[in-house]
């Protein structure tokens, strides 16, 4: 009886030992499984971390590279843009000089004759200018002379009135004759529009350039630049209030100032201490004159290659009554 209660005990010793020992292994297996989990997840934090900045560092360089391509992306089309309208224009002006070569192309034929016309046309209208220049100081010097002996007859008429040499209406004859004579030019004579008339001459204000550019302009149109021959028509051109060419040079003889009508100065305006042809420096070479802006208009000489406006002169048209 003994003997089968100590081996009961030693059965339930050796069960409860076997159950400490299958304790303690699932123990450990559960520790391990935990400790397994843990590494587990730190290395997965870890991982995901790594990945995160990995993530951010390329989201970072894509979009620099991003905004580096659009930069570069806006610049070509703005180049793109310049291109085209540099090509406009390119194509614009290869039209217009293939316009202008076929124009050209049709013009080369008569160009020579143009131009020999042209310079006829010039060299005409001032030799007309000339002459008619001529024809009306011949005029107005008959005109004198006429109107003096009529003085004289008149004078004389009225001395021997007693006599009966003149009667009244030979004497009003005459003298409606010597106002008629007297006059400056005719009723009948006229300026186009946008010439202004002034005793028996049109004037006209153009420019602005050298003094050979005023002077063909003058003499395309009929005229040539102003010759000025007393005070009264000075006081005319200085109600003009401009700097303006005049037809007056010494070109041909420096200090000989003349005309364009090839007449010498008989009446003269020039500005204190003029003409100077630059200070006595010949290198400056002033050989053209022109009007001043104050002290009535006052002459001075300057470089022909200056810029400036110019008054023309020409005759007033004639027309029948």
């Amino acid at each position: 009886m003994e003997k089968k209660h100590i081996h009961v005990r030693h059965s339930r010793l050796s069960n409860s030992v076997h159950l400490r020992n299958c304790r303690g292994s699932e123990s450990r297996f559960h520790l391990s499984v935990i400790l397994f989990f843990g590494v587990f997840s730190i290395c997965l934090l870890i991982g995901l971390l790594v990945a995160n900045a990995q993530y951010n560092n390329t989201k970072r360089q894509l979009t620099e590279d991003f905004q580096v391509l659009a930069k570069t992306l806006a610049a070509r089309i703005l180049e793109t843009r310049q291109l085209k309208i540099t090509l406009d224009e390119k194509s614009t002006e290869l039209n217009r000089a293939l316009s202008a070569q076929n124009s050209d192309s049709k013009c080369n034929a008569n160009e020579e004759l143009q131009s020999d016309l042209t310079e006829r046309l010039l060299a005409c209208n001032e030799s007309l200018f000339n002459i008619t220049k001529e024809r009306d100081l011949l005029n107005n010097r008959l005109n004198n002379r006429l109107i003096e002996s009529l003085k004289e007859g008149i004078d004389e008429g009225l001395s021997e009135q007693n006599n009966s040499m003149f009667n009244t209406t030979e004497e009003n004859e005459l003298s409606a004759l010597l106002v008629n004579l007297t006059a400056s030019c005719p009723e009948n004579a006229t300026c186009p529009g946008d010439w202004l008339r002034f005793n028996c001459s049109c004037y006209q204000i153009s420019g602005s350039g050298s003094w050979d550019e005023g002077r063909e302009d003058c003499m395309r149109k009929g005229g040539d630049l102003v010759v000025i021959n007393d005070p009264e028509e000075q006081n005319f051109i200085a109600e003009y209030e401009l700097e303006a060419w005049i037809g007056l040079s010494d070109r041909e003889t420096e200090g000989s100032w003349l005309w364009v009508d090839g007449t010498a100065l008989s009446f003269m305006s020039w500005g204190i201490n003029q003409p100077d042809n630059g200070g006595g420096d010949p290198l400056w070479g002033e050989d053209c004159a022109h009007i001043t802006q104050f002290d009535g208009a006052q002459w001075n000489d300057t470089s022909c290659n200056a810029t400036k406006w110019w008054i023309c002169e020409k005759i007033p048209t004639m027309f029948a009554p």
